[in-house]
């Protein structure tokens, strides 16, 4: 499964080639001089922006608490369309408003501090009142798009753009990077904007239904609008690592069109776009969140600020570099910190009621905790010390 990537944010940031050198070779002593002199100024420059770099970096956009959160649901907002399908037309022009383009950018702090810029596609998909009694927007998008530099961390600022041109900065209302789900919010003012709806229920989508892509490809050509069919449902698909089950489509996605919307002929917004396939001559195949997962992932962020349901063991873990074992990093207190210890090399686990014992990797060890139960048992064999420990850990709600 490894051809299956996220369909990453666009990266504007491009090299190109250099013009073919035609001087002679008196010319091209001259320019390697030149090339040296630039290359000590370079260097001298470099060293400077090192010693000044922190207090040229933009301060990061934090988190904003909203009081008063007033989802728009699925029992609040009418279906487009009534109960039957309008043509393309009609419902791209209902609902391409409620597509954005989002850009992000990062300060990288490396040799030379420089600022990357990425590119996605979000989906307006609620309301909430500000304190000056405006409403504000909530949109959804990959946690991908906005990335920052570094995993686990937002971009150092978040622009989004509407399809008129539009632009307003975005605050991060939540950012789940194993869904893949991020929430950002704007406060247009007084304008009222397009907001999508969420169909009912994703098991009311079968294969073989016409859907409609809408989104931000190459990072420039906001509301391309690419059309196909639900060609497969619950596909259980490893993307970067993570086991994510997923809703397959032959609609067009290319880079720039994560976060964008997938819509039904209702016009009802079935699912969010986030992987494609990798791999030369492979093509029609798309992925996208289905609804019900993205929908609870934004409501949890809304009415309980993280994730609900969410297993762990309290531990963060890495492979060795042999790869015979999994090393513990870090134990979480309250959170079996009294069966694991820091250093711990763990090396099978198996649930309760198993026989067999199965090897683990960082890697598989995660996507196994994420599929079990809240309060199962998982029987770990470890060695502490070098001798030979089994201990019966619990699994637990994740809370921040």
């Amino acid at each position: 499964m490894s051809n299956y990537i996220y369909n990453d944010n666009f990266n504007h940031n491009s090299f190109y080639p250099r013009k073919e050198d035609k001087s002679d070779n008196t010319s091209k002593n001259a320019v390697t001089i030149a090339l040296a002199i630039s290359a000590v100024l370079i260097l001298i420059s470099g060293i400077i922006g090192l010693l000044i770099g922190k207090s040229m970096t933009p301060a990061p956009i934090t988190n904003t608490v909203y009081t008063n959160t007033v989802y728009v649901s699925d029992n609040t907002t009418p279906v487009i369309f009534g109960n039957g399908e309008g043509s393309r037309a009609e419902i791209i022009s209902k609902v391409k408003d409620s597509v954005v383009e989002i850009k992000t950018q990062n300060v990288v702090h490396s040799f030379f501090q420089h600022v990357t810029e990425g590119a996605g596609s979000g989906v307006i998909v609620g309301t909430y009142s500000t304190d000056k009694g405006n409403a504000g927007y909530y949109i959804i998008t990959n946690a991908h798009v906005i990335e920052g530099s570094n995993s686990n961390e937002v971009a150092t600022s978040i622009t989004v753009t509407l399809t008129d041109g539009t632009e307003f900065p975005a605050t991060v209302k939540g950012y789940d990077p194993l869904g893949d789900i991020a929430i950002l919010c704007i406060e247009p003012g007084a304008r009222q904007l397009t907001v999508a709806k969420f169909i009912n229920q994703s098991s009311l989508v079968q294969v073989g239904d016409d859907v409609i892509a809408i989104g931000n490809p190459l990072g420039e050509l906001g509301g391309t609008v690419t059309n196909g069919y639900v060609s497969a449902l619950d596909r259980e698909i490893n993307v970067d690592g993570r086991l994510m089950n997923l809703m397959q489509t032959d609609a067009a996605i290319n880079p720039g069109n994560s976060g964008g919307g997938l819509f039904n002929l209702r016009g009802e917004l079935i699912g969010i776009v986030n992987a494609k396939s990798s791999g030369s001559g492979i093509e029609g195949l798309g992925f996208a969140i289905p609804a019900d997962d993205a929908r609870k992932i934004l409501n949890d962020f809304i009415n309980e600020g993280y994730v609900t349901g969410r297993s762990t063991l309290g531990i963060t873990c890495a492979d060795s570099r042999t790869g015979q074992y999994v090393q513990v990093l870090t134990v979480r207190e309250g959170f079996n910190d009294q069966v694991f210890q820091v250093g711990d090399r763990i090396t099978y686990v198996r649930t309760p009621g198993q026989t067999a014992w199965t090897t683990v990797t960082a890697e598989s060890l995660t996507n196994l905790i994420n599929n079990l139960e809240i309060g199962q048992k998982l029987e770990v064999c470890l060695y502490r010390s070098s001798q030979q420990v089994i201990v019966t850990a619990e699994i637990y709600e994740y809370v921040p």
